[in-house]
């Protein structure tokens, strides 16, 4: 992983952008299964 290589702050970072993104994929698939139950 790229995480391995930067410092404790570029990794704090980089797990903050990791869940964000995470999430929003979570949220972007919870929206298409709406619109297919539509």
């Amino acid at each position: 992983m790229l995480c391995l290589t930067m410092g404790p702050e570029s990794r704090d970072l980089w797990n903050e952008t990791s869940v964000v993104r995470v999430e929003s994929l979570f949220l972007f698939q919870k929206e298409i299964e709406d619109v297919q139950t539509l």
